[in-house]
């Protein structure tokens, strides 16, 4: 979904992405729930060996590693945080996605 999108009151859409063409690598498959992945991009920064955990859209979105819009009840993957929140914390990865991808050789 390109930058621009806005809702009818002129504000930014929810689905608009906060971050540019991010670079993400999948570093290892932890679980069948959770990924590591490397996420870098010039507006969030980089995350090296970020959890992420599979989940269920709350919201609508765009997948940041294929392009495809995320709706509701899509199985997606999101970065887990818990005292502070990552600037990529909005992500959300289709699930087929991630496991369509190997993990890095490292």
């Amino acid at each position: 979904m390109p930058d621009d999108v806005t809702r009818q009151d002129g504000a930014a859409s929810d689905a608009t992405p906060r971050w540019r063409d991010p670079e993400i690598v999948v570093m290892d498959r932890l679980s069948p729930l959770t990924a590591s992945l490397t996420w870098r991009d010039s507006t969030s920064g980089c995350y090296y060996d970020q959890i992420w955990r599979i989940g269920i859209a709350r919201k609508h979105g765009v997948c940041p590693l294929t392009g495809r819009p995320v709706h509701l009840g899509d199985a997606v993957f999101r970065p887990i945080h818990s005292m502070v929140r990552p600037s990529n914390a909005d992500a959300m990865i289709h699930a087929d996605a991630i496991d369509a991808l190997k993990p890095c050789e490292r």
